[in-house]
C-alpha cells in the first residue's frame, strides 16, 4: 500500500499508514522502497515526505538502482527537477553507487532527449569541488552537516580586521603630514587612540563582542513545536501537504523553514547554524 500510496503521490495515505505502523522502509519483490516508487512516477511531495521520515535515500533495489538512479532516468517526464534536488540535499550519492550495469546517475542524464534538462543535470549531478561554508548563495546541492568553520572563519577574519586596524588606523600620529591634517579636521578628537586612550576601551568592547558572539553560536536557536495534541494525519488531511512538515509535524508558517542542519523547522529571519 505504501508503494502505491507513494507512485501516486498521495502525501495523506502515506501518512496514514506510517500512523498505523507500517514501515516506510519496506520492500516489494524488486526490493524497491517507496521512495523508488515516487521517484519513478516523479511524486515529488511522496519523496519529501518519505526521505523527512528518514529512510535510506541510498537504498539499492534488485538492479542496483537507487532512488537517484530513478529520479534521474526518469526526469525527462516530468517539469521540474525538485525531487533530485531533495534527494541531493539529503545525502544521495552522486558517484559512488553504480547499477548492476555499473552506471552511476550521472550516466543516466545521456539517455535523455530534452537538451536543457540534460545541461540542468549535468550541472547538480557534478560534486562540488571546493564548498565555502559562509557564502551559500544559494542551498548547495550537498548534505550539510553541523560544523564550526563558519565561525571560526568569522572570527578569524575580525580578528584580522582589528589587528590591522591596530596597524594602520589606530596610530593615526604616524601618518603623512598632509593626510594626518585632513583626519585632523574631520576626526579630531580620534587622531591617536593610543595617546587618548580609547584602545584599552576598543579592545574590550570587541573581546566582549566575539564572546557572546561564540556563546550565541553554542545556544539553539529554538524551533517550531506542535502546540496541540492533533494527530499529524489530522493535519494532512485538512491542510495542503505541502504547507506542512513532515519532520517537524507542524504548520509551517510564511516566516519559517524547515532547516537542513537543525533538522527542525526555525524561525527564517533568527536561525543561525
Amino acid at each position: 500500500m505504501l508503494h502505491v500510496a507513494a507512485q501516486g503521490d498521495q502525501a495523506y495515505s502515506l501518512t496514514y499508514f506510517k500512523s498505523l505502523g507500517m514501515s516506510i522502509t519496506s520492500r516489494d519483490k524488486e526490493r524497491s522502497t517507496p521512495l523508488h516508487w515516487a521517484c519513478c512516477a516523479g511524486s515529488d511531495t511522496a519523496s519529501y515526505y518519505l526521505q523527512s521520515w528518514g529512510v535510506d535515500v541510498n537504498a539499492k533495489d534488485f538492479l542496483g538502482y537507487t532512488p537517484l538512479h530513478l529520479a534521474v532516468r526518469y526526469s525527462g517526464r516530468f517539469p521540474n527537477t525538485r525531487a533530485i534536488k531533495e534527494l541531493l540535499i539529503k545525502g544521495a550519492d552522486r558517484d559512488a553507487i553504480e547499477n548492476t550495469n555499473g552506471l552511476k546517475p550521472l550516466d543516466l542524464v545521456d539517455t535523455l532527449e530534452d537538451s536543457d534538462t540534460k545541461k540542468e543535470l549535468s550541472n547538480l549531478l557534478i560534486k562540488p569541488t571546493f564548498l565555502l561554508p559562509c557564502c551559500h548563495f544559494k542551498q548547495p546541492m550537498v548534505k550539510i552537516e553541523r560544523n564550526n568553520k563558519t565561525a571560526a572563519l568569522f572570527l578569524f577574519l575580525m580578528l584580522g580586521t582589528f589587528i590591522a586596524n591596530m596597524i594602520f588606523v589606530f596610530p593615526c600620529k604616524y601618518l603623512p603630514n598632509s593626510f594626518n591634517s585632513i583626519l585632523t579636521y574631520i576626526f579630531p578628537s580620534f587622531i591617536d587612540i593610543y595617546a587618548d586612550g580609547w584602545f584599552p576601551i576598543l579592545f574590550i568592547i570587541f573581546i566582549g563582542a566575539m564572546i557572546f558572539f561564540a556563546l550565541t553560536v553554542k545556544i539553539n536557536p529554538g524551533y517550531m513545536r506542535g502546540k496541540s495534541n492533533i494527530p499529524f494525519v489530522r493535519l494532512v488531511e485538512k491542510f495542503e501537504a505541502n504547507l506542512l512538515c513532515p519532520c517537524c509535524e507542524v504548520i509551517c508558517t510564511a516566516d519559517s523553514r524547515h532547516c537542513y542542519i537543525c533538522n527542525q523547522c526555525v524561525e527564517r529571519f533568527d536561525h543561525h547554524c
